[in-house]
């Protein structure tokens, strides 16, 4: 038996209504703009005796609330989907409808702007660029207790034509002085260690894993999190929106004075101009994650890696028509690339293409160039992960952002956040102290300077804690805040796993693509008729292998008609 309700208050149905859905697994769009949702096909709902419920919407000048969508729930044989109802037309005295489930379903809230979510409401780091201070030097130090950090990064386009040059022009400055100790300085605060220029700005870099997590819970969906352990954990958005209150035209030239700094704040604030699902995307096609939605929605967000190489399953011989129909596709691999943003000069200026016939065999060490060599050839210097090119002498050449192929390489797939450059920096008179941060170069959301427009891009990276600056004799020592997408520090500790970049045994291709990549190449694509239950629907969890007579598939697509009378249609994927 069929049923829908809108809360408490069923809906009437046409006798022998069915709803036909299309089950689309997620997981097999991480990498694409759309992502297939799962939906019906259209049915028709009587106008009465619903015209009460829908607020009388065959009335033109109705002066209720007529929506086209509501969350409803789907009874079928007792058991529970949850989705959305969706009211196309009215036609001859019925309502023309289709519904949506699983992820799609939450589409009314995965369409908001971050901006637009609470996120606990407003952070108030004190009420004197005194306590802001203090606030973010308890912020650094004790990290866990937020859900934000400050870190300190340069960008000389911060607030546009007027920032940086010639001068660094910081984001969250974290001053030193050998007489009172490193952190946020209150009377240091907004200089460049002369103490006659204002270059600096705040912002707050939120953690993914919280944006994610609070966004579901303010609209009640439980979050099944099975992919941020304890380093994933520190994953950081890198926010270019300023909090900067004010600034006057005397202060943009340099002349002495102090930036006015809001003193509290909304996460929505130091977000980009991205919605909830955008986000989504950008986070799953960064790591290949799986992000979906059950049909009684609760959110499962799951390493495609894991997916593949788990060993847990669900026993569908008993369930599975033995006549498979099965597809024949050539093997084709993919070319997994960084994600090198052209609105940010700085790293354009680092990284350049790759001539295929310029390139020579790699050398471990500078000391090993060819010298004399062919004119023009390109050589990576591995120890310095560098690209070197042979004119008047070596010369440096580009960063190695080299791509990662799979199965021989294919179809290219970008990741989806943006990379940038961590440099060692000088952050003081004398070219005494050294620190490494992150430099980008793209003009800030700060509409005190004249900048209005919010960015889309997205610049995640590692919170690592306090880490010491550039071992040197001269140089004075201290920790300082530091966000990165590399897993070192400036004495050459690792501190991580993960790095962001593609390449490397550290970098996402080989700890988080790969496996999935090559199971997307060769793997074998049948279809056939599943004995599918209700119960079955209402527990499905598309991250879970399928076993079909000692075989391991995952589920790409199911067909099926509520009520289920007959079997639904199934297409797999051999594992």
């Amino acid at each position: 038996m069929l049923r829908l309700y809108i809360g408490s208050r069923e809906i009437h149905l046409l006798p022998g209504t069915s709803i036909a859905l299309e089950i689309n697994n997620p997981i097999f769009e991480t990498n694409s703009e759309v992502i297939k949702g799962s939906y019906s096909l259209p049915f028709t709902i009587p106008l009465e005796p619903n015209r009460i419920t829908f607020n009388f919407p065959d009335v033109l000048d109705s002066t209720y609330d007529v929506r086209g969508e509501y969350p409803i729930e789907i009874e079928s044989d007792g058991e529970l989907l949850r989705g959305t109802l969706k009211l196309r037309k009215i036609v001859n005295g019925k309502i023309q409808a289709d519904a949506t489930v699983g992820l799609s379903a939450l589409a009314n809230f995965l369409k908001k702007k971050l901006s637009e979510f609470s996120f606990g409401g407003e952070r108030v780091m004190g009420t004197t660029t005194q306590e802001i201070t203090a606030h973010m030097n308890q912020v650094v130090n004790n990290a866990n207790q937020f859900d934000y950090v400050f870190a300190p990064y340069l960008n000389n386009s911060a607030i546009g034509s007027q920032s940086g040059t010639p001068y660094q022009y910081w984001v969250n400055h974290f001053d030193y002085d050998y007489q009172r100790g490193s952190g946020f300085q209150q009377n240091l605060f907004g200089t460049d260690f002369q103490a006659s220029f204002n270059n600096t700005s705040l912002s707050p870099m939120p953690y993914v894993r919280y944006v994610i997590l609070e966004a579901f819970r303010e609209n009640g969906v439980p979050v099944v999190d099975a992919f941020f352990n304890e380093e994933l954990s520190k994953l950081v958005i890198i926010s270019n929106n300023l909090l900067d209150d004010y600034f006057s035209r005397y202060e943009l030239l340099g002349a002495k004075g102090a930036n006015g700094f809001r003193n509290k704040f909304k996460i929505g604030q130091a977000l980009p101009d991205l919605t909830l699902i955008d986000f989504l995307k950008k986070i799953a096609a960064s790591f290949s994650l799986s992000i979906q939605a059950t049909l009684n929605n609760t959110l499962i967000i799951q390493k495609l890696d894991d997916v593949i190489e788990s060993t847990e399953y669900d026993d569908w011989s008993t369930k599975v028509d033995p006549n498979f129909e099965i597809q024949i596709n050539d093997v084709a691999g993919y070319t997994l690339k960084d994600n090198l943003e052209a609105a940010d000069s700085e790293t354009a200026k680092f990284v350049k293409d790759l001539p295929a016939e310029l390139v020579k065999e790699p050398v471990a060490t500078m000391l090993q160039l060819p010298m004399p060599a062919e004119p023009q050839q390109i050589r990576l210097v591995i120890d310095k992960n560098e690209y070197w090119q042979y004119g008047n002498g070596w010369q440096f050449y580009s960063r190695n952002y080299s791509p990662l192929k799979v199965a021989g390489g294919g179809e290219e797939i970008t990741v989806g956040h943006t990379l940038y450059l961590m440099e060692t920096v000088n952050q003081g008179e004398g070219n005494v102290v050294k620190v490494k941060v992150p430099v980008i170069d793209e003009p800030g959301f700060s509409p005190e300077s004249g900048n209005n427009q919010k960015s889309q891009t997205l610049r995640l990276g590692f919170w690592r804690g306090m880490q010491p600056n550039e071992a040197n004799p001269s140089s004075y020592q201290f920790n300082y805040p530091l966000v990165s997408i590399d897993t070192t520090n400036l004495q050459n500790v690792t501190l991580g796993n993960y790095s962001l970049a593609v390449g490397g045994a550290s970098g996402l291709g080989k700890n988080f693509h790969e496996s999935w990549l090559n199971f997307k190449s060769q793997s074998r694509v049948v279809t056939g008729l599943v004995a599918l239950d209700a119960v079955d629907l209402a527990n499905l969890n598309m991250n879970r292998k399928k076993d079909i007579n000692g075989l391991r598939y995952l589920v790409r697509k199911i067909n099926v008609v509520l009520p289920i009378r007959k079997k639904a249609t199934v297409e797999l994927w051999k594992v």
